[in-house]
């Protein structure tokens, strides 16, 4: 039988050994967690890219369709690839007109994934030419993990840039 002294060493070394791999789990989780925020934050800036090159076939196969959209306090639906083409070609108009430059997306949140599937609140910085028409947005993506990357299967917009564009989007919705 060990002595108290015994007893006490030996639980001491069992919860250093738990201690050690619970900081080893730790370590491959935020590693983990640390590169898919690069990935998502790398990812969002090839969006805004394509959007503003004009590359819009390839932009809008970044989201699942149908699309539920969410304009703060107005829902619409993307049924097909023809209105996402539609709407993404409106958005990139009005941020053409209003001489914006550059969109900075700044990942402020992600989900750890489940069952494939995690939730990204992004700022979307408009950076246009006169400071007074730089704006920032904010949006929740609701996304899908696939071999090619995220698809955002779901887009909510919790402050909106643009919302004078609310009536144009809805027209486009409707009228599809």
């Amino acid at each position: 039988m060990l002595s108290l002294a015994g007893r006490s060493l030996m639980f001491a070394f069992a919860v250093s050994c738990l201690l050690r791999i619970a900081i080893a789990l730790l370590q491959n989780v935020l590693e983990s967690v640390f590169a898919m925020f690069h990935e998502i934050s790398a990812q969002l800036r090839h969006r805004a890219d394509l959007l503003l090159q004009g590359r819009i076939d390839e932009l809008v196969t970044s989201y699942h369709c149908p699309l539920p959209l969410e304009l703060g306090d107005r829902r619409l639906i993307v049924c097909t690839v023809e209105e996402g083409l539609a709407m993404l070609s409106l958005l990139r108009a009005a941020l053409l007109s209003r001489g914006v430059v550059a969109l900075r997306p700044t990942v402020v949140a992600l989900d750890l994934p489940r069952n494939g599937r995690f939730r990204a609140w992004v700022d979307w910085q408009e950076v246009a030419l006169s400071a007074q028409e730089t704006r920032t947005s904010s949006s929740v993506h609701y996304c899908r993990i696939t071999p090619s990357g995220p698809v955002t299967e779901m887009l909510c917009y919790t402050r909106l840039s643009m919302p004078e564009l609310n009536p144009q989007f809805a027209e486009l919705a409707l009228s599809a």
